[in-house]
């Protein structure tokens, strides 16, 4: 009955996704490079770095909660614009000439991760009620940790048979493709969607409701 919180759900999983790359290729992109075996450490650093970061930079807060049904597309892109930074920048680690670049990429990915993530997470305390608060946290927490290793796995045997560059490519499609998606719909399309969601749940639409949410 709520597709926002469904919506940043996958966004958390997403990012976890796109995160994976940095975490499990870094010793695959160094041999690329033909960098000492130390490097994938240096790449990992880069991508705490940006974490700290990300931590650091200012946001405005959210509305209060009866606002923030009314405004719930303005919150989501806050973390919608992060999470396709954070697409672009896995890519541009795994595709980088020199380590440098690839490093700075894992620190622009840590920083986006981290506001993708925060974000999400603070929108969905405020979207869930009292009644179903433990159930949505609860399923962060699967979105957050749950698909890591789903994600390395197909990290991992992608990059085995196709190469750094695709595996990363299908990694980070999952955020690039919620994130534009998330900026692009237009409102008829959201309320179509919001239809078709009301009637996979047995509930008929009801235009009254429809802009709570």
């Amino acid at each position: 009955r709520r597709p926002r919180i469904l919506l940043l759900l996958a966004m958390v999983a997403a990012v976890t996704f796109a995160d994976d790359p940095v975490l499990v290729l870094g010793p695959s992109v160094a041999h690329r490079m033909g960098v000492p075996s130390f490097w994938p450490a240096y790449f990992l650093t880069g991508l705490g770095v940006g974490t700290v970061l990300g931590a650091l930079v200012p946001r405005r807060g959210f509305a209060s909660t009866s606002e923030l049904q009314d405004a719930e597309r303005a919150h989501t892109r806050r973390a919608a614009l992060p999470l396709i930074g954070l697409a672009v920048a896995v890519m541009i680690f795994a595709s980088a000439p020199g380590p440098w670049i690839s490093i700075a990429a894992a620190g622009a990915a840590g920083i986006a991760g981290l506001i993708t993530g925060s974000t999400a997470q603070a929108l969905l305390f405020q979207l869930a009620t009292r009644a179903n608060a433990l159930q949505v946290m609860a399923l962060w927490g699967v979105a957050w940790a749950g698909s890591k290793p789903i994600a390395s796995l197909i990290d991992g045997a992608l990059a085995s048979q196709f190469g750094i560059t695709t595996a990363a490519a299908v990694l980070v499609l999952p955020a690039f493709t919620i994130g534009m998606t998330e900026i692009s719909l237009t409102a008829d399309q959201r309320k179509w969607l919001k239809a078709l969601m009301a009637r996979m749940n047995g509930n008929a639409p009801r235009p009254a409701a429809d802009h709570a949410g």
